[in-house]
């Protein structure tokens, strides 16, 4: 009898110790980030209450650990006030591009966040047309027909060497 008790005992402790190896690990915050920034990828319109959105710029706007250079790579998308989403696209770029950041620390190459947030933001673009094929816009229907021809990187660099990696010429005074 006793022996009885004393492997009921040992189960009891051994589901007690599997159970809370079951339990998953807390998730990081860099984890978080790019899991999140996956599922804007995916269904950028699922987040309709905009509560992932509003913790991955406030994480960007908090974490010491990267630095999101916003510039002009999505000027032609900004400048377009009839671009049905265009707001979804431009955070979409940024968070791509801290996704990169976390995902690749040693790369070196200032360009290829940017480049990696564009790749981010036509994911979520043509997630939308997917659902919205109406919802198209000129300007990432041609990153995306760069990108289906594998020159993204070729047509992007110039424009990301221009507006985000080169210092603005020193005025001269006349």
């Amino acid at each position: 009898m006793r022996i009885k008790s004393l492997a009921l005992l040992l189960s009891i402790a051994c589901l007690g110790t599997a159970a809370q190896a079951a339990e998953p690990a807390a998730e990081s915050d860099s984890a978080k980030m790019i899991r999140l920034t996956q599922a804007l990828e995916r269904d950028p319109l699922g987040d309709t209450d905009n509560s992932m959105r509003a913790w991955l710029l406030d994480w960007l706007m908090q974490t010491p650990d990267h630095t999101v250079v916003v510039c002009d790579v999505v000027s032609p998308l900004v400048k377009d006030d009839r671009a049905p989403n265009a707001g979804i696209y431009v955070l979409q770029q940024m968070f791509g591009n801290g996704a990169y950041q976390i995902g690749h620390p040693d790369d070196k190459d200032p360009g290829a966040p940017q480049l990696a947030g564009v790749e981010s933001m036509l994911r979520a673009y043509s997630a939308v047309l997917t659902k919205q094929p109406q919802s198209r816009i000129a300007y990432l229907d041609t990153l995306l027909e760069q990108q289906t021809a594998g020159k993204l990187k070729q047509y992007m660099t110039p424009i990301i060497d221009e507006k985000c990696t080169k210092a603005p010429a020193a005025k001269s005074e006349a």
